[in-house]
């Protein structure tokens, strides 16, 4: 499923991505928060759920 990432964040917080295998990390950057693409590792998808990475052998981006 592809999403749209969020346009801004203003606090702590893992948004899925277009990709099944990445996800946005709002994180904190001096005074404000900044979304950051992260990359789950190989046979890997981001879990919005479990709010990380989960093992998923059906991720093949």
């Amino acid at each position: 499923m592809a999403t749209t990432p969020p346009q801004s964040c203003g606090g702590p917080g893992k948004y899925p991505a277009t990709n099944c295998n990445q996800y946005y990390e709002c994180v904190e950057v001096m005074y404000w928060y900044e979304l950051v693409v992260q990359n789950c590792g190989s046979g890997q998808s981001f879990s919005n759920t479990a709010q990380g990475c989960i093992a998923d052998s059906s991720c093949n981006p």
